[in-house]
C-alpha cells in the first residue's frame, strides 16, 4: 500500500482558497477567511503569497504536483495516446473542478497582468506532451503528422478557447469531454 505525501502548506492554501472561492465567490473571500480555514497565521499565508490574487497564478502548480504524484497509473497505460490524455486530462480536470467562475477569474487575472499561464511556450508539461505525441505518431496511434511541438501549441490554444467559451456560458457544457472530442478529431486517432 502506498502512502500519500502530506500536502505542502502552499498547496493547502491553494486548494482551500479554491474551495472557498467556489463556495462564496471570489470577491467574497478574504485572506483572513483562507487563513481561518487552513488554521494558518496571516504571516504564514504571506510567506507563500503576496495576495489572494496570486493564488490564481499558482493554481495550475497543483496539477503539476498531481501529475508527479500519479505516475504509477500512467506507467500502466499501454498506448502513448492514453498516456498523453492521462496527463492532459489532469489539466482539464483542474479547470473543470475550479468551475467557470474561478477559472474566469484566472483568465481575467492573466489578461490584467499580461501573464503567461495560457501561452503554449510556457506550460510546464510542454516537453512531456510533445514527447508523448511524437511517440504516439511513431506508433501509428496519431495519424496527424503535424510536428509535435506545433500540435502542442494547437492543443493549448484549443483548450484555452474552449475554456473561454465554457466560462462565458457559465459552464453549460462538459469542458473535459468537449476538449477530448476536438482533440480526437485533430489527432486523427487510430483506435485499431
Amino acid at each position: 500500500m502506498t502512502e500519500k505525501k502530506p500536502i505542502s502548506t502552499k498547496m493547502q492554501i491553494i486548494e482551500t482558497a479554491i474551495e472557498l472561492y467556489k463556495e462564496r465567490g471570489y470577491e467574497n473571500v478574504s485572506v483572513k477567511d483562507i487563513c481561518n480555514r487552513c488554521n494558518l497565521t496571516r504571516g504564514a499565508f504571506y510567506y507563500h503569497f503576496k495576495s489572494k490574487d496570486e493564488i490564481l497564478d499558482n493554481y495550475f502548480l497543483s496539477s503539476d504536483n498531481l501529475a508527479i504524484n500519479e505516475i504509477l497509473p500512467l506507467i500502466s497505460a499501454k498506448k502513448y495516446i492514453e498516456q498523453f490524455y492521462y496527463f492532459f486530462d489532469m489539466y482539464l480536470e483542474r479547470t473543470f473542478i475550479a468551475g467557470h467562475d474561478i477559472f474566469g477569474q484566472i483568465i481575467k487575472r492573466n489578461i490584467d497582468k499580461s501573464g503567461k499561464i495560457f501561452s503554449p511556450k510556457d506550460i510546464n508539461m510542454r516537453k512531456v506532451y510533445s514527447s508523448l505525441i511524437e511517440k504516439a505518431q511513431n506508433a501509428g496511434e496519431i495519424l496527424n503528422r503535424t510536428p509535435p511541438d506545433l500540435l502542442v501549441d494547437t492543443i493549448v490554444y484549443i483548450a484555452d478557447g474552449i475554456a473561454l467559451v465554457w466560462c462565458s456560458q457559465n459552464g453549460d457544457f462538459d469542458y473535459v469531454e468537449e476538449n477530448k472530442k476536438i482533440l480526437d478529431e485533430l489527432f486523427k486517432i487510430n483506435i485499431a
